[in-house]
């Protein structure tokens, strides 16, 4: 039996033309072995780890992979850390990979962050004291800087460290009772964006505020957007500011509603009160395709007919999940699902998480079903805990920089459910051209179209081996996804079951496969 495969090949899919599965990395994995953690490094490549069983002097063994982008493994390491540290966020900036634990599980624990070099392997550790009841919900590192977000006494609070001086402090004006943190991202000059929403003194009127921080903690914009009052922000991200503007995009509904109504699109101006442009959901073009022809069609004949008189209001879950810049446009991904609730939970959670501890009580959650962390966008609403997620579909969204919709795209998702709410699809936009990818068990669906709506293919991609002879019996649907990684190029990961036909052999294994579109 081969303990540990590394192939590096080029082989096309037979079922359609235009895409490649251009390598592949795959490592044996026993059912009862933990499951491993993947990275986008970008183009740097993907850090491949896992927390295992094992133990040394009472220390507990990760194992480590580092992989380029032709997916060929330039590190293999083991750390032998402290059996008490939990595992509660990473991040990966300019050729170091970050891991940051907590020693024990209460929220006044002590943390400890891990930088290692992606090309050596050498690592430094930073023990950090803690005396505050922090509730993490987000984390980033820039830089020598590492930013933690999160609760203290149901109150935000940022806490901002540096790893020259070893030094924690906290940002000032987030203290706020009446106050959410909404989402930090860290933009591609070092500075970092913390986005947070307030409420009107003596009103339920909902504001939004965005600070820029450089990377040493030192505010370098501020800026608001208020809402109307009987609007309800329900989600927000940020773009990673490239150009010369920054956008805020998310959802919106009715003040007394947990369900959306459509996207605000927020062009921020420093100094000044910005004006969110809403796109209502019966302004697009394409939302309504996971209803099917016939039901789609009725729904546009209601919202024609409504224009006559009151506009037609259609209203869903949705999650924002990002907005990036291409060629002075701005494309928000989003994905329409249909959650199941468990009401009768007493079980508090914080509006930052998924559910059971991040939507979410901690944002990089921690699931013994699947062992995996996760760092994603955020909701407002909808704070229950979530028993399940079934998917419908995914949304790309194009604007102008006044938030002007010049296009949209859909791509209906079938039977894809999860135990708790992750993003399960991808996206591109690139030389007028976008694509849409879900991966379901050992398939990837496939969507390609131009902006004036012209679907150029929709197709399906078998997730295989370099080797005919291998017969891939079952991909676990618990696990795995599709991540857009660089220009062109996606990675694709999950767990197998294979037999290899002419030599009877079978063997389960964890795969990373690249793929060109």
């Amino acid at each position: 039996m081969r303990n540990l495969i590394l192939l590096v090949f080029l082989f096309s899919n037979l079922l359609v033309t235009g895409q490649e599965q251009v390598g592949r990395f795959e490592i044996e994995k026993k059912v009862t072995e933990n499951d491993f953690n993947v990275l986008s490094a970008e183009e740097e490549g993907l850090v491949v780890f896992r927390e295992t069983d094992k133990y040394e002097k009472g220390d507990k063994k990760w194992e480590f992979r580092f992989l380029n982008t032709n997916l060929e493994e330039t590190l293999n390491f083991d750390m032998f850390l402290e059996n008490e540290y939990n595992l509660i966020g990473y991040d990966f900036d300019k050729g170091f990979f970050y891991m940051l634990f907590k020693d024990g599980v209460m929220n006044d624990s002590d943390w400890y962050l891990i930088k290692t070099n992606f090309n050596t392997g050498d690592f430094n550790g930073y023990l950090i004291r803690n005396e505050l009841q922090l509730e993490l919900s987000h984390f980033l590192v820039t830089g020598n800087y590492m930013v933690m977000g999160g609760r203290v006494e149901n109150k935000p609070t940022i806490v901002h460290y540096s790893m020259m001086e070893e030094q924690v402090s906290v940002l000032p004006g987030f203290y706020r009772k009446e106050s959410e943190l909404v989402d930090m991202k860290r933009n591609v000059n070092g500075t970092f964006n913390v986005l947070f929403l307030d409420k009107e003194i003596g009103t339920e009127v909902n504001i939004l505020y965005l600070k820029v921080y450089s990377d040493n903690g030192e505010m370098l914009l501020e800026s608001s957007t208020r809402f109307e009052n009987d609007m309800r922000v329900h989600s927000g991200t940020i773009s990673e500011l490239e150009g010369s503007d920054l956008v805020v995009v998310g959802t919106y509904g009715h003040k007394k509603s947990k369900l959306s109504q459509g996207f605000y699109f927020i062009n921020v101006r420093p100094g000044d009160e910005n004006k969110p442009r809403l796109t209502d959901f019966t302004e697009l073009d394409n939302f309504f395709k996971y209803l099917g022809e016939n039901r789609e069609q009725r729904i546009k004949e209601k919202i024609e007919e409504a224009r006559k008189e009151k506009p037609f209001e259609y209203r869903a879950t949705v999650m924002v999940w990002q907005v990036r810049e291409e060629d002075g446009k701005y494309y928000l991904f989003a994905e329409l699902v249909d959650p199941q609730y468990q009401t009768n939970s007493r079980r508090r959670v914080s509006p930052y998480t998924y559910p059971g501890s991040p939507f979410w009580d901690n944002y990089y959650y921690y699931n013994n079903f699947n062992r995996r962390y996760f760092s994603n966008a955020t909701s407002l609403v909808n704070k229950d805990v979530m028993v399940s997620v079934e998917y419908k579909q995914n949304i790309m969204v194009a604007f102008d920089a006044a938030g002007n919709k010049l296009f949209d795209a859909s791509q209906v998702i079938d039977d894809v459910e999860t135990p708790m709410l992750d993003q399960v699809s991808a996206y591109n936009f690139k030389n007028g051209r976008f694509q849409l990818v879900y991966k379901q068990e050992d398939e990837l669906y496939y969507t390609q179209g131009t902006e004036d709506g012209n679907i150029l293919a929709d197709s399906l991609v078998n997730i295989v081996t370099p080797d005919p002879m291998d017969d891939i019996r079952n991909d676990d649907q618990r696990d795995g996804g599709v991540i857009h990684w660089y220009d062109d190029f996606y990675f694709v990961w999950g767990y197998q079951r294979i037999k290899h036909l002419s030599e009877n052999e079978r063997r389960t294994v964890f795969y990373v496969n690249k793929i060109k579109m």
